[in-house]
């Protein structure tokens, strides 16, 4: 992700840079969202009659042909060397401390986001009686309503800014984070958690 981060920053131009990750974050959610709902899959083929051994040998192999299809893909980008442009500014420059002051920002997030995997959280819910089946489902609304966000977020930082729009839209989902990690109810921390 860190490379096609950089490839797309260099791609795409300074207005429509945001446009860009927007849309890629967009349809990165909702490829993960379709994924959250095909975990539920070996639970299906139990249905159907398989064994919930060769539905996750299943699952293991579709993930395997999967993982190979998006490497062959990958191998069939071009490659284009970065052009220097004449206008390039040096290496952070003035804008050294807005960037590290953005990196410790960043870093602070990750940290706190890294609490919640969502390995963990489905393990949880597990532990709490949602099946299979229903944490699938959860986890697919919850990565649509995620990906959806994004273009509105782009919409969002034409008005506000960037930072502004990151900084005060992070603090109430964190502040549901903590409430949800407070409580005892299932549905009270479903609701905020995505």
């Amino acid at each position: 992700m860190p490379v096609e981060h950089a490839v797309l920053a260099r791609e795409a131009g300074d207005a429509d840079r945001t446009q860009a990750f927007a849309r890629y974050s967009l349809v990165g959610g909702l490829a993960g969202a379709a994924g959250a709902l095909a975990a539920a899959t070996p639970h299906l083929l139990m249905r159907m009659g398989w064994s919930q051994l060769e539905g996750l040998r299943a699952m293991f192999v579709s993930c395997a042909v999967l993982g190979l299809a998006g490497g062959l893909l990958y191998s069939r980008l071009p490659l284009s060397p970065s052009t220097p442009r004449a206008d390039h500014a040096p290496v952070l420059g003035p804008s050294r401390k807005i960037v590290y002051k953005l990196a410790a920002l960043f870093s602070l997030d990750a940290f706190a986001g890294g609490f919640l995997v969502q390995s963990l959280f489905a393990l949880w819910l597990f532990h709490k009686g949602l099946s299979l089946s229903a944490s699938s489902a959860f986890f697919f609304v919850s990565g649509i309503l995620s990906s959806l966000s994004y273009p509105v977020a782009s919409r969002i930082s034409k008005r506000f800014g960037l930072v502004n729009t990151m900084v005060f839209t992070h603090i109430p989902a964190s502040l549901c984070l903590i409430a949800a990690a407070l409580s005892q109810s299932l549905g009270v921390t479903m609701a905020p958690s995505h």
